[in-house]
């Protein structure tokens, strides 16, 4: 239940020294709002690939005990799945999201989750994949020291007056 993800998702990624969110294709650009909103709660928050790096470029910092948020669906790219494999051989938490159990991104991943995609139009459904990260972020925030919610609260402030 949402319980669970609330447990382990909030409780690693807060006190992760730093989450890196992998996305590629199109959720390349859902990782990039996932750490535009979670970013802010707990400030360290870091979308990958970026500047042309491959992902694995992108967590040439990474260590134990980062949190690696991978998200691939079919096909699966071959930079996802060596991006998770390198974050495993290196101790890193990672959270997995695809779209089938047997997704090779989920064998090494501590945290599994599973998200339809198919749809009866030519491009993939991205809805259930932002429910469930929307509802991650609900609970890094909540699980957040209550100073983020203050600094989530300036934050809209400022936009509202920008």
């Amino acid at each position: 239940g949402t319980q669970d993800i609330g447990r382990w998702g909030a409780d690693d990624i807060v006190r992760a020294p730093t989450t890196y969110v992998l996305g590629t294709g199109m959720a390349n650009s859902i990782a990039a709002y996932f750490a535009y909103i979670a970013g802010p709660a707990i400030g360290k928050v870091t979308a990958i690939p970026r500047d042309g790096l491959l992902p694995v470029e992108g967590l040439a910092r990474a260590k134990t005990p980062d949190v690696l948020l991978a998200m691939a669906f079919k096909p699966y790219q071959h930079e996802v799945i060596d991006a998770v494999a390198l974050a495993v051989s290196r101790g890193i938490t990672v959270v997995g999201i695809s779209d089938s159990p047997a997704s090779p991104i989920l064998t090494g991943a501590s945290h599994r989750f599973v998200v339809p995609m198919v749809t009866t139009q030519f491009v993939a459904s991205s809805v259930a994949l932002m429910s469930l990260l929307e509802t991650i972020i609900a609970f890094v925030i909540a699980a957040a020291l209550p100073e983020a919610v203050n600094d989530i609260d300036l934050l809209q402030q400022r936009r509202a007056q920008a």
